[in-house]
């Protein structure tokens, strides 16, 4: 009876897991929902890379920051594609002899998928599961790189 109660009472008062969240930011609930893509996203030393720069460059920032990813950007860190370590491994088996004639713009994905920092990481953590992707970009409303955020 006291379950139906609560569920009635849920529905009057459009409570929702964000109320619930402001009510007891101490749960672990609660900072699932309170948490965003800006409290634990990467923002320093991000591998970036311009259009142009040679695949030897672009292997040697990957491996440098370990995110497995280079993001393409153009001026003022406009995104403009990424390049993650598959596709790194499918130039080389495509392209075997020229492969260190590329340049990232070459073999990066246009159209990578992004968050911005004043999303909830909860939404993210199941974008990227959906996705079965292990890295987002964090992109301010102009569309510049400002962070990372990894499995």
């Amino acid at each position: 009876m006291g379950d139906a109660i609560v569920v009635s009472l849920i529905e009057l008062r459009s409570f929702k897991p964000e109320n619930f969240a402001l009510f007891h930011p101490g749960g672990s609930l609660g900072k699932k929902l309170l948490t965003t893509v800006n409290d634990v996203m990467k923002k320093d030393n991000l591998p970036l890379v311009s259009s142009n720069e040679d695949i030897k460059n672009v292997i040697q920032k990957m491996s440098a920051s370990k995110f497995g990813v280079a993001i393409q950007v153009g001026s003022d860190d406009k995104l403009e594609g990424i390049v993650t370590d598959g596709d790194i491994r499918r130039a080389m088996e495509s392209y075997e002899s020229e492969f260190f004639d590329l340049v990232a713009d070459d073999i990066s994905s246009k159209k990578p998928l992004c968050v911005q920092p004043s999303d909830r990481i909860s939404d993210v953590e199941a974008k990227i599961s959906n996705s079965k992707i292990r890295n987002l970009i964090v992109v301010d409303d102009c569309g510049r790189v400002v962070g990372l955020v990894f499995i």
